[in-house]
Order: structure tokens, then sequence, then C-alpha cells
């Protein structure tokens, strides 16, 4: 397990039925004033009975505070490892002595176990040195990091909900 210091906070997975896709790059955020935040990707659900399915999601959130990160600014794709936090948390990561097949069907067989996806790409930030920067008194805020394909964001909020729209058929005819 790979694992870094905690400078700013420690990640810890949300507890979801799915895994922010790793394919699609589609990571949309929405943010107006005086209205309801919005954070949008396409995102894998594990169903045993006919292996994957990949649906929106739509996450609705009273972020008060957004950061936007982009893999141009880390010289290629987004990971965990591109933050400075604490991920030792995240156990269902492969390491470099595993074999990736074995480590596959670890993470696929622990996810079909559960229902919950052991590593979804997105986090709760514990210990946040942001939320401790911000204006936090009465300790309502969370801080939170989605990773998409090419972007990741950051929020700050007292409460957010998700929503999975329709299953994604990338082949149907047009």
């Amino acid at each position: 397990m790979i694992s870094k210091a905690a400078k700013n906070g420690k990640l810890i997975p949300v507890q979801v039925p799915w895994r922010v896709s790793l394919s699609t790059p589609f990571l949309t955020v929405r943010v107006a004033e005086f209205e309801e935040r919005h954070i949008e990707f396409v995102a894998t659900f594990r169903l045993e009975t006919s292996g994957m399915d990949e649906r929106k999601i739509k996450i609705t959130t009273d972020a008060q505070l957004v950061n936007i990160k982009s893999s141009f600014e880390f010289d290629g794709s987004i990971s965990v490892e591109n933050f400075n936090y604490d991920y030792s948390e995240i156990s269902d990561m492969p390491n470099m002595n595993e074999d990736i097949t074995a480590w596959g069907k670890r993470f696929t067989d622990k996810w079909n176990e559960t229902g919950i996806c052991p590593n979804p790409r997105m986090y709760e930030v514990i210990e946040s040195e942001w939320v401790t920067a911000s204006y936090n008194a009465n300790g309502q805020y969370k801080h939170y990091l989605i990773i998409g394909e090419v972007m990741a964001v950051e929020f700050l909020c007292e409460e957010w909900k998700w929503e999975a729209g329709e299953t994604i058929n990338w082949f149907k005819d047009k």
C-alpha cells in the first residue's frame, strides 16, 4: 500500500455503489450564485448479473467553496497521488508488487460482496486544512474530492446527495 504523510488531510472513500468512470472525460461543474451547485460525471455501477453499467451521476450540493484542478497541472492523468493528502485509508489500490489481475479480482469481489465500491474516486477529506482555514465556526462544512479522468473538483459543503440517470447505451443507433 502506498501511503503519504498527512499534510492537508486524509482521504476516506465515500460509501456509494458506483465509481467515477476512468474512460469518460465528462466531469462537469455548475456553480451559480444563490443556487445549488451541481457536479455531473459518468459512473460505473457493478452488477453481478450483467457486469458493468454506466450512468450519468448528478451530485447536488450546497457547496460554499469549489476548487477545480486539471490534468495539465500534473503533466498527465489525475490520481490521489497528485494531492497532498494521506491516502493510506484507501485500501483497494493496487501496489507495485501486486499482480493486477489478482488485485482486480479482489476489488470486484469486494464490490459485489458489499454493494459499495471500494474506491469510488470520491472521497471525504478529514482533518482538512481547507476546512480549518475557512470560516467553519460550527463545524458544519465537510471537504470532498472527486477525481475524474482529466479533471478533479474539491468542494466544502454541509450536505450533498446523488442521483443516477438512465443506463448509458454507448452503441445505440441514432
